[in-house]
């Protein structure tokens, strides 16, 4: 169902940035025994459709909430907000990356146009 909507959204919005958060099951921490497959066939569809895909490991999530957090029962609201500040750190270096080419955009535009002023002033003189 996922992979369909992002190919669908693809389809209408492709000029569009899109990242994808994919948790990836571990046997440890779930015991649906058809999570594995699903993951594994879905995971073409997303390479397909996303410009990056981050794929998480589900028991590296818990093990950092047992570890780091000190959460006894970590919760899917503790997991989704361990993959939600994934997904700013990576906004946010997106960010920084586009800032950057903009400003050195803006540089040599600016140095073109101070070029452009010199030459006028020297061929007046």
């Amino acid at each position: 169902m996922g992979t369909l909507m992002i190919s669908k959204i693809r389809e209408e919005y492709p000029d569009r940035i899109m990242s994808s958060f994919s948790v990836v099951p571990s046997p440890k921490v779930s015991d649906v025994v058809l999570e594995p497959y699903n993951a594994t066939l879905s995971v073409h569809q997303l390479v397909e459709n996303t410009d990056e895909t981050f794929c998480i490991d589900n028991e590296a999530l818990y093990d950092i909430c047992f570890r780091t957090l000190k959460l006894t029962n970590p919760s899917y609201g503790d997991l989704n907000h361990l993959v939600s500040m994934n997904d700013l750190i990576s906004e946010y270096q997106q960010y920084q990356e586009a800032t950057i080419e903009e400003e050195g955009e803006f540089e040599d535009s600016h140095n073109i146009q101070h070029d452009d002023y010199s030459r006028e002033e020297e061929q007046e003189e």
